[in-house]
Order: C-alpha cells, then structure tokens, then sequence
C-alpha cells in the first residue's frame, strides 16, 4: 500500500523528523514516500512531483506537529481528499500530533482548526502514537477498517 507522507519540513530536524516515520512504514511493509524523498527545485516541478505523489497514494499520513497547520500541507490534504473522492479505493487520512501544544489540548480537538480536523476524521482519525497510525495503515491495507 502506498502512503505518502506530509507534514512541517523545513528544517534538518523536522526533515529527520518526517524520515523516521517514512522508514518505520517501510519497516512495515509499506511503499512510503514523502518531502525528504522529492527532488524537484522549482515551484512548478515541486507541485507536479507532489500532485503525483499523492495521486498514486492510497493513503495519507499527516504530521499535525507545530503551532499551526502550515498552509502547503492543507493544500496537500484538500487536494487528496478530492482524490479520495473521485477513488473509492483510497484508504483514508491519518494524522499524527506528537506535538506537547497539541497534546495538552487533546480534550479540546488538539487545538487544529476545526476544518482541518473535520476533514481529517471524515476519512480516517488523528492518533498521538506512530503505533497506532501503524495499526490503522494496517487494517486498511488488511481492508479490515474503514474511516
């Protein structure tokens, strides 16, 4: 199953960051790919390689850390979840917020804008631990859970 992976990556450690889960998925049998894997250097070519990552995904992880979704990654989500839209055989959207400002707000929505939460749990759910995002990719791809 096909997973891409996106969320804040803009520096060195937020890159590593976004590497470990993309290995961890690998480790697990799944085909993961995201930003420290593309190559493209222009806007243009960032958005086709993009657009075409998340075409051929069948489903989607979003890192939810930071003070605010950054507005490339809801752009990612809006355009994937058209995909899902138009492709039942999309799995679904899982988030992963590991972030402490987020997790101290877990009773509250984890502090994520209400759209971007809303679209998020309309098609999968958000977790705070990689092992259960595992868990989800999982049973999607053992086609034993829906969203």
């Amino acid at each position: 199953m096909k997973v891409f992976v996106i969320g804040p990556a803009f520096t060195p450690h937020a890159r590593e960051f976004l590497s470990s889960h993309i290995r961890r998925l690998r480790e697990h049998g799944f085909d993961a790919t995201g930003a420290p894997d593309l190559l493209a250097t222009t806007p243009q070519a960032l958005f086709v390689e993009k657009e075409t990552a998340l075409r051929k995904a069948d489903a989607l992880l979003v890192i939810l850390d930071g003070a605010q979704i950054d507005d490339g990654i809801a752009c990612q989500l809006g355009l994937f979840y058209g995909f899902m839209l138009q492709d039942p055989t999309k799995k679904g959207i899982v988030g992963l917020l590991s972030d402490e400002r987020g997790l101290r707000k877990s009773a509250h929505g984890f502090g994520l804008n209400l759209f971007i939460r809303g679209l998020i749990e309309a098609c999968g759910k958000i977790h705070t631990h990689i092992e259960d995002v595992l868990h989800q990719l999982e049973a999607w791809r053992d086609n034993s859970a829906t969203p």
